[in-house]
């Protein structure tokens, strides 16, 4: 059970990393908002759409803690030139570019 949680943490690490080593800025639209359902907190989420090397891609969902952003809301996507689908907005990351 102790391997699992460690692992989230030990990709997400190297997603960032990844992020800030090879990473690229673009625009991106929220296309699917809504509020989680689990257990525990409730939280908004959102998925956006975005372009990066002339393809189109789609964000996993992201945890909109504050709820700032609605369906056709513009966000900046970062995203990796090398891996395009890890990407992260950059309004609702701890990034310091």
């Amino acid at each position: 059970m102790i391997v699992g949680p460690a692992f989230g943490i030990i990709s997400g690490e190297q997603q960032q990393k990844e992020l800030k080593k090879n990473g690229s800025l673009t625009k991106g639209l929220v296309v699917e908002k809504w509020k989680s359902t689990g257990k525990g907190n409730k939280e908004w989420l959102i998925v956006c759409k975005y372009n990066a090397n002339g393809k189109a891609y789609t964000t996993f969902s992201i945890p909109d803690k504050e709820n700032r952003f609605k369906l056709g809301d513009t966000v900046t996507v970062l995203y990796s030139y090398i891996n395009p689908t890890n990407s992260a907005v950059v309004e609702l990351s701890d990034f310091n570019r």
